[in-house]
């Protein structure tokens, strides 16, 4: 709209000042108030008044007439207003602000002027009148006098009803001979008994009826009571009438209802049952009439009974029967009619399985709602869950009264359960509960005399047996009324997996859980109970409620009942030019995380992923103003001095905040119950919002748990704004993924390659901005462009491609506002035609343009009308040459970080050969790695070039050594995963693969190398990548020498001979032998590439040997020296104590004179001394053994020398570790 209006219901009135666009009347919930609207006294309304930038500089007053007050307080100054000033009482004097003071880009605003209808004497129209600039308009409101009382309104209606009391007990029966009960009659005091009808006439205002007709008909065999006794024809009814007269119109309410009893004795007619008379009814009022009947003809009724009886099919078999009557009566000048029915009924009594909880099933303990983590295939892991149900068969219903209470077969259950589940095995499937009693059995015994079908196991030899078939148990519990017994069966609930639809047995999709991504299922399992040949079967449901969490918890799991984060709803409003304070908290359910992760209040370690765009934190300024941190636990207070903060800086514009409980947190938290909630109360300080500026504050908070592994996850978005009740209006070109101000293209032989685009003119109420006429939107587009239509459609694909036949040249509207081109100007108008602009709406128009000349960008901006002042600008400039780097890393407590945008190379490395990053391909210099354990290997690629990328695809191959990585998976910017992508990948963004290294076997390396490939967007040149990583095994060795203590000493002394020939196993810390070799002639024996792990050694005496030897005395002294051993009950074997082979190993090492190719080294303290049995010369040929740690090589050679001359024992010395 072009000029200002004051509209009264939406509607157009009187002009306004210049720079006042509107001026509106509306309710408490924004809702004009229309001409003549009813409103209670004393509701306040507000004046709503939208201005532009055409007001600056100017006073304005507004005055308020009578029939109002002006309301307080008065608004605050607002963005483009300077000052409220009440004058007079009822006069606001506002004052906008000048040139010099006005806000840039401030497009138009809004205020609001409240005011309160005063109280009336009486409802009527008043006059509201505002003077706005000197012009007065007026809105006329029927104001309600709130302490009148609401009119009553009778409607124009009729009934009957009847009170009849309880007849069924006069119903009379016996048992016969063969106990069967019979009809005998009904008890003649049912002729004593009365039956009560009420009338009901209601008479609308304005009706009268000077002598309004009322008949009624009684069911034959009753008639009326009269005053002293029955009455016959002639005689008139006993009545009781009561007449509510109101006043006419209904004025004064319910309350003024005047009420009476206006005789009216209707006169019985021919027949005795039924009445006719009249009475005379003025509305608006209501009647009600009661009169009294009673059963004259019992015997008639006793016949119906008896014939109701009679005509069931077996009228001894348990079951109901009985009789109706219906009286009907008729009312006014009309012959309106209504009936009423009463009944008598008799039952003959039979069982009652499905009484008192005779047959029953539940879940043992309650049924139970749980979370369960599953594999793939939908199995519980880490193993399935057990569930043991109870199955209640109470046979005493049965009591053998007659026929119809005898069981004429036994009572089978059967429990057949759905697919996911299965029985537990052997005698724990199934046992009897305490307290269990039957004359036929105290214990329930395994039926293997064939099939387990239903006949079968139902014969009377088997009862108390009961058999499986697959997922089927059936268990007989026989007949007889005095078995009442509670069966425990057991199961175990498998997957989750392949739910079913309806509502029957099986697994189904149900409920709701607070964990997203995570799948709620109701698990039914339905037993029955057969007790009758000829159908007699009830059936009995337990449910369990199982949660199947995401398999994907990379990144923890999102559960509000475990981890939440929360920040403010809305906008946050700021201040132009200043930052803003953004405060959240996060609440830590200690009752869930510690149960679930092991997480108590005092093991808090909360990551916050901070948008430092947002937040310029730094390490240094982890304090106030910057951040505040507070919190509570049960009944203790935290204070910043009870936290820890560090702040680790991922990349230019993230980070991550770490809160942790310093030890006084720890102190008082753990003075507290367990299982409350911990909140912690961070407020963070935004960086200035420069202007007119709206943040997207947008991140995610993770909670992790023992080991560094994230256990949860929550996430806030929202905004903050220095826009205040104003209306912000902004253009945008589609880039393929999202609206952007700036789009760079393809630029290829000095023009734009892309012909056609996308924009999107976007209006966005901030705060309370509500306006009933929005400034207009000018975009005066480029020439170098021409326009081709607005899109209507909402989905991005046709913003990506649009076509002429997605288009339509408009004019287009939405909630009132018009979008429409004018092809004289080449211009696109944006007006607000009708209606008020939603409070914090967003409305987009969106059109197509095509480039007429692609060698020059294409700028433009929005204007408003009459100002030339720009609001939004958007550029599309052509770019080329892409880029893309991958890093292939394990996880050693560093990340590869990037250069962002803004930086000299935006998406480049910045820690080249950080921690994790092992490309050197020299031996033991990659990732070491437990021998069978695997290993996690990470990816991470960054667009490091000018363009967007697509068609990316990451590979890992092995190029050397073993094992290749497994399940290799990307986790794209978008959500999706795998190891292709279509993309787009934006400038200076990163995502991460991860794969799988299977254990190496201890002595193992690998080498593998990882390649990325993209296509460039914009000029769709393709690049690649390439990073290698490398791992080993880690192993171990452990060797040494047998020798012969040759003084007995049990110290292996200097040149003490060798004993070769001695076998030699190595055991594991289950003492399973898993090598085994001897010493060679000199003694010597090695295990070589072993895994890290608890080993023994065990020297064997061949029976040579044992004739000679035995082990010496072991562990005497000095581990370097002694023998190690141990002799038990067979004096040829001597097993050492254990050890452990691993890092902590002292004694391992790689300088070896024997060598050793194990990468961790080898030990060389395991060795064992043997004694003669009898005294011996030593051989002429033989030489000493030297003491552990001397030189050997003159010995070696002696004994090669000795062994070219016959010598049978070899003399050397070992050596051991050296510190």
């Amino acid at each position: 709209m072009s000029v200002g209006l004051l509209t009264v219901g939406g509607t157009a009135a009187h002009a306004l000042p210049a720079g006042i666009t509107a001026a509106t009347i509306v309710d408490s919930n924004g809702n004009a108030v229309a001409d003549g609207a009813q409103l209670d006294e004393g509701t306040m309304l507000t004046l709503e008044v939208d201005y532009t930038e055409l007001a600056k500089g100017q006073t304005f007053d507004f005055k308020l007439g009578p029939n109002a007050t002006i309301g307080t307080p008065l608004p605050a100054g607002t963005v483009g207003i300077d000052s409220f000033e009440l004058v007079g009482g009822d006069t606001v004097r506002v004052t906008f602000k000048d040139d010099a003071s006005w806000p840039e880009g401030t497009i138009g605003g809004a205020f609001g002027l409240t005011f309160v209808l005063d109280d009336v004497n009486g409802t009527g129209l008043r006059p509201i009148t505002w003077t706005i600039g000197g012009d007065e308009q007026t809105l006329n409101i029927r104001v309600r006098d709130r302490d009148e009382v609401p009119p009553i309104v009778i409607p124009d209606t009729i009934d009957k009803a009847v009170s009849a009391g309880n007849l069924n007990r006069f119903v009379q029966q016996t048992q016969n001979g063969d106990g069967d009960y019979v009809f005998d009659g009904l008890d003649p005091a049912i002729a004593n008994e009365n039956i009560t009808y009420t009338l009901t006439v209601n008479v609308p205002d304005g009706q009268v009826y000077p002598a309004y007709p009322i008949g009624d008909l009684l069911p034959a065999g009753m008639q009326y009571v009269g005053a002293s006794g029955l009455a016959g024809a002639g005689d008139s009814v006993a009545t009781t009438a009561t007449l509510t007269q109101y006043a006419p119109g209904g004025v004064g309410g319910a309350a003024a209802g005047v009420v009476t009893n206006p005789p009216f004795a209707p006169a019985v007619q021919a027949g005795d049952r039924s009445f006719a008379g009249t009475i005379d009814l003025t509305g608006p009022a209501t009647l009600t009439v009661q009169y009294q009947a009673r059963i004259v003809d019992v015997t008639a009724y006793q016949n119906e009974l008896a014939a109701a009886y009679d005509g069931r099919t077996n009228p001894t078999a348990p079951g109901q029967y009985g009789i109706s009557k219906t009286n009907t009566a008729t009312f006014g000048p009309t012959s309106r009619t209504d009936t009423a029915e009463f009944s008598i009924n008799g039952s003959v009594p039979g069982p009652c399985p499905g009484c008192n909880g005779g047959f029953a099933k539940s879940v043992e303990g309650g049924s139970w709602t749980r979370e369960f983590t599953t594999d793939v295939g939908g199995n519980i892991l880490p193993e399935p869950v057990d569930i043991s149900y109870r199955l209640n068969a109470d046979l005493s219903t049965w009591d053998g009264r007659n026929s119809h209470f005898e069981l004429n077969r036994n009572v089978v259950i059967t429990d057949t359960l759905p697919a996911q589940a299965s029985w537990k095995t052997g005698s724990s499937v199934i046992g009897l509960a305490s307290g269990s009693t039957s004359p036929d059995f105290s214990a329930l015994a395994l039926f293997s005399g064939g099939a387990c079908d239903a006949n079968t196991i139902a014969s009377d030899a088997n009862v108390g047996r009961y058999c499986l078939d697959g997922q089927t148990l059936r268990v007989n519990v026989g007949k007889h009324k005095d078995t009442s017994v509670g069966i425990l069966v057991n199961a175990q609930l498998n997957r989750l997996a392949d739910p079913t639809s309806g509502n029957g047995a099986g697994l189904i999709v149900n409920g709701s859980t607070n964990v997203a991504g995570a799948t709620a299922y109701r698990f039914r399992n339905a037993a029955t109970f057969t007790y009758s040949d000829s159908g007699g079967v009830e059936t009995r449901t337990a449910d369990v409620r199982p949660i199947q969490l995401p398999q994907d918890r990379t990144n923890g799991l999102n559960d509000s009942d475990a981890f939440t984060k929360a920040g403010p709803t809305g906008e946050v409003s700021a201040t132009p030019d200043e930052p803003t304070d953004i405060d959240y908290r996060f609440t830590v359910k200690t009752g869930k995380t510690a149960s679930t992760e092991g997480i108590e209040a005092q093991d808090l370690h909360l990551v916050d992923h901070i948008d430092l765009s947002v937040f310029p934190l730094t390490e240094q300024t982890l304090s106030a103003p910057n951040v505040l941190v507070s919190g509570s636990y049960a009944g203790a207070t935290l204070t910043a001095d009870d936290f820890e903060l560090s702040l680790n800086r991922l990349s230019a514009n993230q980070g991550d905040l770490t809160i942790t409980l310093a030890q006084s947190g720890k102190d008082k938290v753990a003075g507290q119950p367990d299982g409350r909630d911990l909140i912690v109360d961070l407020t963070l300080r935004t960086r200035v919002l420069e202007g007119k500026e709206t943040l997207d504050v947008k991140n995610v908070a993770t909670l992790y748990g023992s080991g560094n592994d994230p256990a949860y996850w929550s996430e806030h978005n929202g905004s903050a704004t220095s826009w205040g009740d104003e209306l912000e209006a902004r253009k945008r070109v589609w880039d393929s993924t999202q609206w952007s101000p700036y789009l760079r293209t393809a630029y290829e032989n000095g023009k734009l390659t892309q012909a056609r685009y996308a924009y999107e003119i976007e209006l966005l109420g901030h705060g309370n901005y509500n306006s009933a006429n929005a400034p207009t939107v000018l975009d005066h587009l480029p020439s170098n462009v021409d326009f081709v239509g607005f899109i209507t459609s909402d989905d991005p694909a046709v913003w990506s491609d649009p076509q002429d036949s997605d288009t339509t040249p408009g004019p287009v509207t939405k909630n009132g506002i018009e979008a429409s081109y004018d092809g004289a100007t080449h211009t696109v108008t944006i007006d607000q035609t009708s209606g008020r602009f939603p409070v914090q709406g967003q409305i987009p128009f969106r059109f197509l343009v095509e480039v007429n000349d692609g060698s020059q960008q294409v700028v433009n901006s929005l204007l408003l009308q009459g100002l030339n002042t720009p609001v939004s600008t958007t550029t599309i400039q052509g770019i080329s040459t892409p880029g893309v780097d991958i890093e292939k890393w394990s996880d050693e407590g560093e990340v590869p970080l990037y250069a962002p945008i803004g930086e000299a190379q935006p998406g480049a490395l910045l820690n080249d050969g950080f921690a994790g990053d092992y490309d050197d391909p020299a031996p033991f210099a990659g990732k070491p790695l437990a021998g069978g354990q695997s290993q996690q290997v990470n990816f991470t690629v960054s667009n490091n070039g000018p363009d967007r990328l697509v068609d990316i695809s990451v590979t890992d191959v092995l190029t050397a050594g073993a094992g290749e990585i497994q399940n290799l998976v990307c986790e794209f910017p978008d959500g999706s995963t795998g190891t292709t992508w279509a993309g787009p990948m934006e400038l200076a963004t990163q995502f991460d693969c991860s794969g799988t290294l299977p254990g190496l076997t201890a002595g193992e390396s690998h080498r593998d190398t990882a390649t990325v490939s993209a296509r460039g967007e914009v000029n769709g040149a393709t690049v690649v990548d390439s990073d290698v990583w490398n791992a080993y095994a880690k192993s171990y060795a452990v060797g040494d020498y047998t020798w012969i203590d040759t003084n007995k000493n049990g110290k292996q002394d200097t040149d003490e001979p060798a004993l070769p020939g001695v076998k030699v196993e190595l055991l594991n810390e289950r003492s399973e032998v898993v090598a085994t070799t001897k010493t060679d002639a000199k003694g010597f024996y090695k295990f070589d590439l072993l895994d890290a792990g608890t080993y023994q050694v065990r020297f064997t005496l061949t029976e040579q040997q044992g004739e000679r030897y035995r082990f010496t005395k072991p562990n005497v002294g000095d581990a370097a020296t002694d023998s190690d051993a141990l002799t038990g009950g067979n004096p040829l074997v001597g097993l050492s104590k254990k050890f452990v082979l691993d890092d902590s190993n002292a004694a391992l090492t790689r300088d070896y004179a024997n060598g050793v190719d194990a990468s961790e080294g080898i030990d060389p303290t395991w060795d064992a001394g043997v004694i003669e049995l009898d005294p011996v010369a030593p051989a002429s040929s033989g030489s000493a053994l030297s003491v552990t740690g001397a030189d050997i090589a003159g010995l070696i050679a002696a004994g090669l020398a000795l062994l070219a001359l016959g010598g049978s024992v070899l003399v050397i010395r070992r050596r051991r570790a050296t510190a």
